[in-house]
């Protein structure tokens, strides 16, 4: 669907409150997030070996084409742009009875995000 392209489907969402009174539970939570995004891009075969055992039943051929779709899906940075957040909104508001707005300074906080890709593999 092309309303999708750019649209994140892999994020952390928290409020403003829990962002100031747990600051390290976020930080690795994002940190965790980071390193899983890597690890599917750089360890292709343990992922598909750890993706396996949720999907045993599924036919292999379709299983892989699923991991690898997966793969290829998975963001290599958890920071938002400006862009993203305003193709969520347009897709939030396809069909709504009543319309979001949202501007990016309002909803995105990406020092935690950014923090943590700085040290992703540490």
């Amino acid at each position: 669907m092309p309303e999708l392209i750019n649209v994140p489907y892999v994020v952390i969402a928290t409020s403003r409150a829990t962002l100031e009174k747990k600051p390290d539970l976020v930080r690795r939570a994002m940190r965790a997030l980071v390193k899983a995004m890597d690890f599917a891009q750089t360890h292709p075969a343990e992922t598909a070996k750890i993706m396996r055992q949720y999907f045993p039943d599924l036919d292999e051929t379709l299983f892989q084409t699923v991991v690898e779709t997966y793969r290829k899906a998975t963001p290599r940075s958890p920071v938002l742009t400006r862009e993203q957040v305003d193709k969520t909104v347009a897709w939030m508001n396809i069909g709504a009875k009543t319309r979001v707005s949202a501007k990016f300074e309002d909803v995105v906080d990406d020092r935690l995000a950014k923090e943590a890709l700085a040290n992703v593999g540490q």
